[in-house]
């Protein structure tokens, strides 16, 4: 069974032969075919598409041929069964006279070929691939062959004045050509070229072309992300401008145009603003985008691609200097400038490059589309097709956007439509493609508005503005993913793949343990390397939770090398068919450090956990491409430091090897000859059905009852949920009680059967669905579609209830995308105080382009105070490798559109860097007079924008800084107390304290908290006088904190009224605020302020388990506001020393607290009580709120909250168990226990003696 799967064992990377798959269709088993030719000179084998040289009816069109490189040569068939009945093949390629090989974008292989002994000119054969992945694999091995084989005779290499590349040119009115170039060949040559090619065409005088000097050369180089323009001179060589080795890596292509010189000043005027932008942006981030991955590639189109589809004209705004120029001309260009269509037809090995002018309407631009798809399928099938142009519409490729011909009485241009004009602006290309309207469909397609990209469905869907920015996530990544057919022979649908999974574990390459700090693998560290084993643990996951019962499986141990080999093959409980979209493999390499290692080679009879294993390290990897295609045969990943695997990490492999790399270990997955795609649709109707009985037979061990299968098949689109009824009292009951369950439950494996039974019921339960959506046995297809089909007829959650779902638990696409509609509702005010978790979820999207991804970049856009704190809480964390390449994209593509805001952002750059500059010199100095006098001279040195806003709050603008009331404060980081002046002549100076060397993340974390309870306090008619300051983590132990006014700390006041002492007296704080307020009516107000903030303080510090409590770090303002600072424990976690415990209180109430409210037994400590027990039953309304944001930082780093575990304390102090009686009876006992608790006063007197 293991030769059928993985032939050529542990080398198959290496190995001449390869596995072949029969061809498939939904009724056939997979069948795995050895296919045996040649021996060892077989290099690969499999289908590409190649352009037909002459085309049909002078259409080139992409035929699927079957290519085996053998030897020195490449043959192609016209098919795998042509090839297996050793029929003659069409072609060869002789390796011998390839002068160029390129690889280019979507999917492409060039390959140059002079064959003189055939006396044939130069010919440039274009290949295509079904994934970037196949097409450099191809790319590889004709090129290793290449080179080993000129190795071998002693050949010289060309230089590249005799290389050639491939440049399209566009024939204005007709298509476009390609040409093949060589190096040496000037810009006056190509168009003398160019220019005789036209008139041996008859097309000089339908193209306009004008032979004297106003006619330029203008060449256009495109890669995977952007294109820029470049004149090319008419003495300059190819092979001398910049674009030439992007050429001839075939990492970028090159098109020409001639160019009137009356634009030529635009154009140069709109490159060099997009170089400057380019630039500008590198320097914000301080990282460049490496585009290493294809998935990468397709992120970073997909959000650059986003700068032409914004309908809202001003939001992407040119600086004034540049906008007549680069803009309004460019505009007169587009009114008199053709655009290329790429047209693809019903036909999928069918595509045409038109031209199509912005003046011509969409009727005949259909009726020549038509025209040439009929040609081409006439060619092509000998038959004469009857249909009319009027049976097809053109669509949008990747989206359900249809180009409509009239608007009431007007005719539609093509050049009406935004992505037309937009194509045009930009010198780009569109893709367009024909498809059949059927009957059915005809009164389903409404127009695509001139100027948008939003059809009428789409806008009023609900919770949608009514002009949203940005395309749709799914429709978008459709577009860029293979152009397959389910049904065509040419892929296969893993839904009709029944054999189980199975991952061969190959090797692990290069292993490295002498970077691991504190020499953790050494003689002296945790595991000696020469007594430790080597096994690799894999497992199947879907979000955090395993795919399989088995959990994780173990290879076999073996002893350690730097090139450990297993070639093992690990079978798991699940079918192909089963997996989840997002689906991942997640391998962890262990050293067996036990002392009773057993013989040679172990097989895994021992569990882990009794084991001794120390993790090496790690990777994971998803099972389904961005593009929805399975990954097969052989990959390398490069491993994380430490472990055990993480399913929910953000970039599966270590690709920037950051920290470092431990090694690389090499899987095998099941190979087939053709793509495995997953459908982008659910299966409908009697496909359903079909689907559903097939997948009920297949699945024995599975419940039938739970499952219900034969209703899934029966039931329509909609259910009248009202007239189900429970089975029984007992169950509905019990229903009630997991469903209504805090989110740190889970239900256990009898609940989810239950609530899985009665999942329609429960449609009109909007809170049920997190846990319907974890009782989903997500590893059974048909229970995937059931749940997709639930969720649009489930009742709406709230916004803020919506944001579980964003957590990792749930990992699948649909349920995401449903959860970001449900916050596109959500207030500005309200989403402002959720991008701290929203940027942390980013984490946890499978792929680099997502829907939260898209939604934070349009609402960035839509708000500057969004874009402002989505830009700092991703660039806090840009130091992080395993997020900077995901948060770059993101914040790359932001930075691009955000026009002004750019500046600004970049302003508060510099003068952050200049601040952290200052602040790791003053560190070096020695002693408090010297340091003071370095830091202001520093100070007086440092070069600021002359206006700049804060990352703390965008809408303070800053001047330049009070240098003489600077300083650095004594503490350990020592940082700086920064006074500067407002920008406004009226407005106060702005004091902040400037971090650099403390992570201020769980500090940000906690006034986070503070905020929300504050306003749904408020919105419950509570105002508790709370000072909740700003505070904002900017880079990695860097940030800064507002500094709040006319305020003390309660040490500082014990000190200034006796010290030590004064802490066991009732009067002091009472004295300072009588001092502060001489009068009654002011010292009453502050007493009420005092009374009120104290409660809102104690609830909220007990609540959140806030520890490391003293009067150090609560302070008092003048008006009797109480307010806490520096949180630098939180969730219970409580000081203590040598093994006693500090803090016993749950929160500080000390009496001098309660003798300013009157005493313990006054009207104003009664008060007081009823304050805290209001506030308290407030929050616990909302416990799922706070449980679910603190679940969602989990992915963050902040020590003390790493797991579910940690949010525990949550639930314990919000008592979830109680109602609000009781709790409230409760809180008032804290509040005296806290207030008889005389080691806070000890605790505070300490304090104020050593501080």
């Amino acid at each position: 069974m293991e030769s059928d799967m993985f032939e050529g064992g542990a080398r198959t990377r290496t190995s001449p032969s390869g596995s072949v798959l029969s061809r498939y269709s939904n009724q056939d088993n997979v069948q795995h075919v050895v296919q045996v030719f040649g021996s060892e000179h077989v290099v690969k084998q499999g289908v590409l598409r190649k352009k037909s040289p002459k085309g049909v009816k002078g259409i080139k069109i992409w035929q699927i041929r079957f290519f085996v490189l053998y030897g020195n040569t490449i043959k192609y068939f016209a098919s795998e069964d042509a090839f297996k009945a050793n029929i003659p093949p069409k072609g060869s390629i002789q390796l011998a006279c390839i002068e160029a090989l390129a690889l280019a974008s979507d999917n492409r292989i060039h390959i140059g070929v002079n064959n003189q002994k055939k006396g044939s000119d130069f010919r440039t054969f274009y290949l295509k691939a079904e994934s970037i992945e196949e097409a450099q694999s191809w790319f590889n091995a004709i090129q290793r062959v290449q080179e080993a084989m000129l190795a071998s005779r002693g050949t010289v290499v060309k230089s590249p004045q005799l290389l050639n590349v491939a440049l399209g040119f566009h024939i204005p009115g007709c298509a476009t050509i390609t040409l093949d170039c060589v190096g040496c060949m000037t810009g006056k040559q190509v168009k003398q070229r160019v220019t005789k090619l036209m008139v041996d065409w008859g097309l000089s005088e339908e193209s306009s072309l004008d032979k004297d000097a106003e006619q330029r050369l203008l060449l256009t180089v495109e890669d995977d992300t952007s294109a820029y323009d470049k004149v090319w001179d008419e003495d300059d060589c190819l092979c001398d401008l910049e674009c030439w080795e992007h050429l001839r890596s075939g990492s970028a292509y090159g098109r020409v145009s001639f160019l009137r010189w009356d634009l030529e000043i635009n154009l140069k005027k709109r490159h060099n603003l997009a170089e400057e932008i380019t630039k500008e942006v590198n320097q914000i981030l301080g990282y460049r985008i490496h585009l290493e991955s294809a998935e990468t590639r397709n992120a970073v189109s997909f959000y650059r691609e986003l700068t032409d589809l914004v309908s809202v004209p001003d939001r992407i705004q040119i600086p004034a200097e540049h906008t007549k120029g680069a803009w309004t001309s460019l505009k007169d260009l587009n009114s008199k400038s053709d655009i290329v269509c790429r047209c693809f037809f019903p036909v999928e090995t069918m595509s045409l490059n038109l031209s199509c002018s912005v003046e011509e309407t969409v009727t005949e631009f259909k009726k020549r589309v038509f025209a040439a798809y009929k040609a081409a399928d006439t060619g092509a099938t000998g038959k004469t097709t009857e249909d009319s142009a009027d049976n097809y519409c053109l669509k949008v490729v990747g989206r359900a956007a249809y180009f409509i011909a009239r608007d009431g009485d007007h005719d539609l241009r093509m050049g009406d439509y935004e992505c037309v004009s937009n194509a045009v602006e930009g010198g780009t290309a569109i893709d367009v493609r024909l498809e059949k309207l059927e009957a059915s469909k005809k009164a389903e397609i409404e127009p695509l508005n001139p100027l948008t990209y939003k059809d009428k469905g789409e806008r009023e869907r609900e919770g949608e503005p009514e002009s949203s920015l940005l395309l749709d996530y799914a429709e978008t990544v459709r577009a860029g993913a293979l152009a397959v057919d389910l049904n065509d022979w040419s892929s296969i649908c893993v839904w009709d793949i029944q054999i189980p999974v199975r991952i061969r574990v190959v090797e692990v390459c290069g292993l490295n343990l002498q970077e691991y700090p504190d020499k953790k693998f050494g003689p002296k560290g945790a595991a000696d390397p020469s007594k430790m084993r080597l096994f690799a643990s894999v497992g199947l996951y879907f979000g955090s939770e395993a795919l399989c019962f088995e959990g994780e499986q173990d290879t076999s141990s073996i002893d350690f090398t730097t090139c450990a080999i297993w070639n093992e093959v690990l079978e798991f409980s699940i079918n192909i068919a089963d997996l989840p979209r997002e689906s991942r493999v997640c391998i962890t390499l262990y050293a067996d450090v036990s002392d009773d290692q057993g013989s040679e080679r172990d097989q895994p009879q021992t569990p882990r956990r009794q084991r001794k294993a120390v993790p090496v390290g790690w990777v994971s990897m998803h099972v389904f491409g961005f593009d929805g295609v399975m990954k097969t045969g052989l990959v390398g990943l490069n491993l994380w430091p430490e472990g055990p695997a993480n399913p929910i990490g953000a970039i599966p492999d270590n690709i920037t090897r950051e920290p470092f790399c431990p090694g690389v270990v090499f899987i095998e997955l099941e190979k087939f000859n053709v793509p495995v795609i997953f459908p982008d649709q659910d299966p409908t109707g009697k496909s359903l059905e079909q689907a559903t009985k097939l997948a009920a037979s297949q699945h024995k061990d599975f419940d039938d009852v739970a499952m219900n299968l034969d209703r899934i098949a029966a039931r329509k689109a909609t259910v009248d949920a009202a007239n189900l009824v429970y089975q029984n009292d007992n169950d509905k009951d019990l229903i009630e009680e997991i469903v209504s369950a805090d989110p740190l439950t889970v239900p256990n494996k009898v609940h989810r059967l239950l609530v899985w039974s009665h999942r329609e019921q429960l449609v009109k339960s909007p809170n049920a669905l997190p846990k319907y959506l974890l009782s989903v046995p997500w590893n059974r297809r048909e229970a995937v579609w059931e749940t997709h089909r639930l969720l649009k007829i489930w009742e709406k959650l709230t916004p803020e209830a919506a944001l579980e779902l964003l957590g990792p638990k749930f990992a699948d696409r649909c349920v995401r995308e449903y959860a970001v509609e449900l916050l596109r509702s959500i207030d500005e005010n309200d989403l402002k105080e959720y991008v701290l978790q929203l940027v942390q979820v980013v984490k946890h999207e499978p792929y680099h382009a997502s829907p939260v991804g898209k939604f934070l970049l349009e609402k960035a856009l839509e708000s500057t105070t969004i874009g402002h704190f989505v830009f700092w809480h991703m660039k806090s964390e840009m130091h992080l490798p395993d997020v900077r390449e995901r948060y770059g994209i993101l914040l790359s593509s932001y930075l691009m559109l955000c026009g002004p805001m750019r500046s600004t952002l970049k302003s508060q750059n510099s003068a952050q860097q200049a601040f952290v500059s200052v602040a790791e010199d003053i560190k070096l100095v020695k002693g408090g007079e010297e340091r003071l006098k370095v830091l202001r001279s520093r100070l007086h040195d440092v070069i600021l924008p002359s206006s700049f806003s804060l990352p703390l709050n965008p809408r303070v603008v800053c001047g330049n800084l009070k240098v003489e009331k600077c300083k650095y404060m004594d503490s350990k980081k020592l940082p700086l107390w920064l006074v500067i002046n407002n920008a406004d002549p009226v407005g106060k100076p702005v004091y902040i304290i400037f971090k650099a060397g403390d992570d201020l993340r769980q500090d940000m974390l906690t006034l986070q908290m503070m905020r929300i309870m504050d306003k749904l306090w408020k919105r419950n008619h509570l105002d508790l006088c709370m000072n909740v300051y700003d505070c904002v983590s900017t880079g990695n132990e860097i940030g800064m904190i507002e500094v709040v006014m006319n305020a003390e700390t309660t040490s500082g006041i014990m000190k200034g009224a006796g010290g030590v002492a004064a802490n066991f007296r009732e009067d002091p704080i009472a004295n300072w605020l009588k001092d502060c307020n001489p009068t009654e009516e002011e010292y009453k107000k502050a007493v009420d302020n005092f009374t009120r903030s104290c409660a809102g303080y104690c609830v909220a510090t007990c609540v959140l388990g806030i520890g490391d409590r003293h009067n150090d770090n609560i302070m008092l303002k003048r008006d009797g506001s109480l307010f806490h600072i520096d949180f630098g424990h939180f969730l219970g976690n409580f000081k203590s020393k040598f093994g006693f415990k500090r803090e016993r209180a749950r929160f500080v109430l000390t009496p001098d607290f309660a003798y300013v409210m009157g005493g313990e037994s006054s009207p104003g400590f009664r008060q007081f009580e009823d304050l805290c027990v209001q506030a308290f039953n407030i929050l616990r309304k909302e416990a799922s709120l706070f449980i679910n944001l603190f679940q969602l930082m989990i992915s963050c780093g902040i020590p003390e909250l790493q797991t579910a575990e940690d949010i525990g304390y949550l639930k314990e102090s919000f008592l979830l168990d109680k109602d609000d009686d009781d709790a409230g009876m409760v809180f008032k006992t804290w509040i005296h226990e806290s207030l008889r608790c005389k080691t806070t006063q000890i605790n505070n007197a300490i304090h104020t003696m050593v501080h």
